[in-house]
């Protein structure tokens, strides 16, 4: 009777040992952090938040908050208690850029939230939306009240439609007419090419419908529409629970900014890079879930060579994943960088 080998016998496995090589299987996150500063991200940080830092010896405010949101994007962990874990990962560390002795604990990240009081958040909440109030104008239904602006915007996958015009509407209150806070405010972004399209204008204006072409009108219709419930799957997915850490409310509103911030940036990753890698199996409307097996939870070797370091990966990972095309993407001069608000 025949046999069946389900494994090579000179291949077996038989002790584990400790290894001096320094392995990390977050090697995506080099290359997220690369486009992070090619766009200027922490400029802006450096501007608008330099000033919770209360002494000169401690970490400079954005060398803490790069790590917030690579915790956030790394999603491994769902407690602050994560953030000791991770320090004793020399892998981790070099990934980041940093020594293993730089990475923040979980008592200095909660020492640094404590400095946010809720009018504190307002300057995480200004980094989220860039625009002056001067901008906006009112729109209202019922008891309902809008503010709203336009603006054009155009996606590199847009190489046929170019600019759309885009229209950003934060609610200023609820159904009973009741005032909303402005961490309680539903916002949504709408894109058409109402207005914007000659031979779409014209039609409109020759059928007596002039009408739809004014903002408040292009409002009312994408209210009938419903709520956008997959961009909130989205954010659900990459913050992993609903729960906040912290008791007091600044410290969990900061907590909640920079969250947001983090799946921002990690979003514009998606768009501005992987999406140009042009990589066949991933979809650019993927889930953070989907993102981070693929391209932030593999596999590298960290190797010092010459007074140069260099990040290796095994072939396969370097085919699939386009890694070249990636990295170099990532150096891109080309971003356009964060304005300074």
């Amino acid at each position: 009777m025949n046999t069946i080998k389900y494994k090579d016998p000179s291949r077996t496995i038989n002790s584990v040992n400790i290894t001096a090589t320094t392995i990390s299987c977050r090697g995506g996150l080099t290359f997220i952090s690369h486009y992070i500063e090619k766009i200027k991200f922490f400029r802006l940080i450096n501007k608008k938040v330099s000033g919770f830092r209360s002494r000169l010896k401690g970490k400079a405010t954005s060398f803490i908050i790069r790590q917030i949101l690579w915790f956030f994007i790394n999603g491994s962990h769902k407690a602050i208690s994560g953030f000791d874990l991770l320090k004793k990962d020399e892998g981790y560390a070099s990934v980041l850029e940093v020594s293993k002795e730089d990475l923040v604990s979980s008592h200095a990240v909660k020492r640094f939230f404590k400095k946010f009081t809720y009018f504190k958040c307002d300057i995480l909440r200004k980094i989220l939306n860039a625009t002056p109030l001067t901008n906006f104008k009112e729109y209202s239904r019922g008891k309902k009240i809008w503010h709203y602006t336009e603006f054009g915007s155009k996606l590199d996958s847009w190489k046929k439609v170019g600019f759309l015009r885009t229209i950003f509407t934060p609610q200023l209150c609820d159904d009973n007419g009741q005032m909303l806070l402005d961490i309680a405010r539903p916002d949504s972004v709408l894109y058409t090419n109402i207005g914007c399209n000659a031979i779409l204008t014209a039609k409109l204006e020759a059928s007596g419908h002039k009408e739809l072409i004014s903002t408040e009108k292009i409002i009312e219709w994408a209210h009938n529409r419903g709520c956008n419930e997959l961009c909130n799957r989205s954010i659900k997915d990459f913050r992993l629970t609903e729960k906040l850490p912290f008791k007091r409310f600044g410290m969990n509103a900061a907590y909640y900014y920079l969250m947001l911030i983090g799946h921002t940036l990690n979003e514009c990753y998606k768009t501005d890079v992987v999406n140009e890698a042009d990589i066949p199996h991933i979809h650019l409307n993927c889930y953070p879930a989907t993102f981070r097996r693929n391209f932030v939870d593999f596999a590298v070797q960290i190797v010092t060579t010459g007074g140069s370091i260099a990040l290796q990966v095994m072939k396969g990972v370097w085919e699939n994943l386009k890694i070249k095309v990636l990295w170099e993407l990532c150096q891109s001069s080309n971003r356009i960088p964060i304005p300074l608000l």
